[in-house]
């Protein structure tokens, strides 16, 4: 199913990456439960909701299938990965985009570079640190083409994790479920402020995926203000208030 999705998809897969692809599963769901790294145990769910929904990142962001080593490189940042997604399988369906990883959690960060050894992913790094401290490193802010978001709960926060970032014209694409009107116009003056433009919602509308998933891309058009993001904790406890 993966292969032949992805073919469809215009994303082609050799044995190498589908490989691949199947053996970090693989390691995933066999550390699960001792690193909190996914809530699916099924093979046959995580294939499709973490494999496979991953990859059709590219459906809202097509400039992954156009990097190659002749370009400048496309950069990805997957901000609070968790177990890499969806980082690892972005990083194996298109291997010459460098792929950053970003968790705060140490065990998780461990498993991560234990995945980018196994597997030889030359085009990743794992990084240990918080979004609220490592946007305001200078090799890191608006250094990124492509920032991935999943699991964080509200727009608004995500916005101020991801946002700064992001370099003038790129990209973030949060993983979120649909209905998202309030949130949205919650999160409007936060985009804003951050320097990013209206968002789009983009349903995958495969049918193998849940039909209320879906991704929310931002462009950003703005440098972020240098009081962004606040001190570690504060945009998840506190969001930036709708003026």
């Amino acid at each position: 199913m993966l292969r032949a999705r992805c073919a469809a998809l215009n994303v082609p897969l050799d044995l190498t990456q589908v490989r691949r692809l199947y053996a970090y599963l693989e390691l995933l769901l066999q550390q699960r439960g001792r690193v909190n790294l996914t809530g699916i145990r099924d093979p046959a769910q995580a294939e499709r909701l973490l494999l496979l929904e991953s990859i059709a990142t590219v459906l809202a962001v097509p400039n992954l299938r156009s990097a190659s080593r002749d370009d400048a490189g496309l950069r990805l940042l997957d901000v609070g990965t968790g177990g890499g997604i969806p980082g690892i399988p972005l990083a194996i369906a298109f291997p010459h985009v460098a792929v950053t990883l970003l968790e705060a959690t140490r065990k998780k960060v461990d498993f991560l570079q234990h995945v980018v050894q196994s597997l030889a992913l030359e085009n990743v790094a794992a990084l240990w640190g918080r979004a609220e401290d490592l946007a305001h490193v200078p090799e890191h802010r608006e250094h990124y083409d492509v920032v991935t978001v999943r699991g964080v709960s509200g727009l608004t926060t995500v916005a101020e994790l991801a946002l700064p970032f992001c370099k003038r014209g790129g990209l973030l694409a949060a993983y979120k479920s649909l209905p998202l009107d309030g949130e949205l116009q919650a999160a409007d003056h936060a985009i804003h402020a951050l320097g990013g433009r209206k968002p789009r919602v983009m349903p995958f509308n495969l049918p193998e995926l849940p039909a209320q998933h879906c991704l929310v891309t931002v462009e950003k058009s703005a440098v972020t203000p240098k009081q962004y993001p606040r001190r570690a904790g504060l945009p998840a406890r506190r969001p930036l208030a709708q003026r």
